[in-house]
């Protein structure tokens, strides 16, 4: 009898990948600022404060679920704007939360940010500056916003999620795209308006 053996699935190598989008500096944990905790439909909403530099603060927002599942999802932000409270970012988060999952998201630095324009990063003309200042110090935008969101990764662990996954819209699915390239944790990816790549990284 003849038997037909499948041939083994190549394995990427993600060093490279990995090695252009490590951000050269340790990231602290996010503060939970306190009293400020909104209740919703099935879940609350909690602002955080990643504090990176002395001067560069960047907001993010934590959706609590009433009924946790164990599953944790950071949820990047696109070119809307806006960020943690863009209707597509607040409608996406609150619906999973709503499902049990724990969920964050952080926004790029700048965002939402409008007395601190020099912090700018994803928005053009303003952010071309901001890049440039990363590459001239051998990082780039997407190594710090991978970065951000690996923060929030360790905010969901540290929070009790035990499965965790990412999604983005337009420039948040290259970000979701490039964080589960770059970090094993990730065990699920939903992607939406994906852009052309290669991006910087």
């Amino acid at each position: 009898s003849c038997t037909r053996e499948t041939p083994p699935t190549p394995t990427a190598d993600l060093s490279a990948v990995r090695e252009r989008l490590a951000f050269p500096l340790d990231l602290p944990t996010p503060t939970l600022i306190n009293g400020a905790t909104s209740r919703l439909e099935g879940a609350q909403v909690t602002p955080v404060r990643l504090d990176l530099l002395p001067g560069l603060s960047v907001g993010a927002a934590l959706w609590t679920p009433d009924r946790p599942s164990g599953a944790g999802v950071v949820v990047a932000h696109g070119h809307f704007g806006q960020a943690r409270s863009a209707a597509e970012t607040q409608e996406i988060a609150h619906q999973l939360a709503r499902q049990g999952a724990l969920v964050v998201a952080i926004d790029t630095p700048g965002m939402e940010q409008g007395d601190r324009a020099d912090n700018e990063i994803h928005l053009d003309p303003g952010g071309a500056h901001g890049r440039g200042y990363l590459l001239a110090g051998g990082t780039n935008a997407m190594a710090l916003q991978v970065a951000l969101l690996r923060v929030g990764l360790d905010l969901l662990e540290q929070r009790g999620a035990t499965r965790l996954g990412v999604t983005g819209a337009s420039g948040g699915g290259v970000q979701a795209f490039y964080l589960a390239l770059a970090d094993d944790r990730v065990r699920a990816v939903a992607l939406a308006a994906f852009p052309p790549l290669p991006r910087e990284a």
